[in-house]
Order: structure tokens, then sequence, then C-alpha cells
């Protein structure tokens, strides 16, 4: 086990300096690294209730329905958990500088003496489109969406709303005036 997570961390590490020659893609390869490494240590302690769970016994199956039932209840939480782990994470990747990457990630959390709170206002982007963007986009994320979903997997009418999204975000990726490459920066 142990030398799974120190696998981890050596894979991700040269994936932050495979990304590029500055400290903020390094130091997103370490962040995802602890982050894969903290999963994995808590699905294993999970799985270990699994695994010492013998013949049926019933307090150990009361336990275990017990931790499934927490974990159910948390479920929104820890969805909450991976978009801020995921977002920082990019905060970092996209960075120019550490600093840069450190103030950006205060101003997301609401510091208001972060130095970049002088340059973004959320009316800016605060737009019709994106609010719909936005809305659309958190019930495109809900279960329901997926349970619906899969009456029409594999049917022409799955085909044609798969045809039609795609034809309305090319639109949306040409009509774009703003296209950064950040491997500029390798």
């Amino acid at each position: 086990n142990l030398r799974c997570y120190i696998n981890l961390f050596i894979v991700f590490l040269i994936t932050g300096f495979w990304h590029g020659a500055t400290w903020s893609f390094v130091v997103w390869g370490v962040w995802n690294a602890v982050f894969i490494i903290i999963e994995r240590v808590g699905r294993n302690l999970v799985h270990g209730i699994d695994a010492k769970e013998s013949y049926g016994q019933k307090e150990k199956k009361t336990s275990k329905n017990k931790l499934q039932r927490i974990l159910s209840i948390l479920a929104p939480l820890r969805h909450l958990y991976a978009l801020l782990v995921i977002i920082t994470g990019w905060v970092i990747f996209r960075a120019d500088t550490l600093t840069y990457a450190w103030q950006y990630i205060r101003t997301m959390f609401g510091d208001s003496n972060a130095p970049l709170n002088s340059f973004y206002k959320a009316t800016e982007f605060l737009t019709y489109s994106n609010a719909l963007i936005f809305i659309i986009g958190c019930i495109l994320s809900t279960p329901l969406i997926a349970r619906w979903y899969s009456q029409y997997e594999g049917t022409k009418r799955d085909t044609a709303v798969m045809l039609v999204l795609f034809i309305v975000a090319y639109v949306f990726a040409i009509t774009s005036t703003f296209s950064p490459f950040i491997y500029f920066r390798f």
C-alpha cells in the first residue's frame, strides 16, 4: 500500500513537470497526487470494513449498513468537495505564478483583501448567456437527468439529442473570440 502511494506521488510529480517548466505545474501535480492518495486511503478504509465482515455476522452487517447510509447522506458534500478540489487544482494549473494562483484562490473563497478583487467583478461575468449556461449545467449534472437519459440511450431520440448538443457546442466554440493556448509556457 505504501509503495502504491509513493508511486502515485512520483507519477503526478512527473506529470506536473511534463506539463511545463513553471512551479505552478509542479504544485498542480503534487496537488493531484495528494488528493488521489487521500481518496485511496478513504476508499481502503471503507472497503476495509467490507473485507473484515465475515460470514454475515449481524453486528458487522449493521455497521456496514450504517456506513452506507452515512455515505449516501454525505453524497452532496462529497460532490462539493470534489468540485472544490478540481476547480482549485485548475486555478493552480492555469496560473502563471504561484503568487497569482494564491491570490486567485483567496479571491475565489471570498477574501475581500485579496489583490485580485480589484480586477474581477462578478457583474462582469453574470451575463444572461452565462447564467443560462450555468442553470442548464446544474440541471444536466443531476442524477435525474441520468435516469431520464438511460430510458432513451441507444435510440434515435438519443442520437438526435447528442447531435443537437454537439452542434450547439460547436457553434459556441467557433463564435468565441477567446481562445487560450496554455501550452505556450511549456
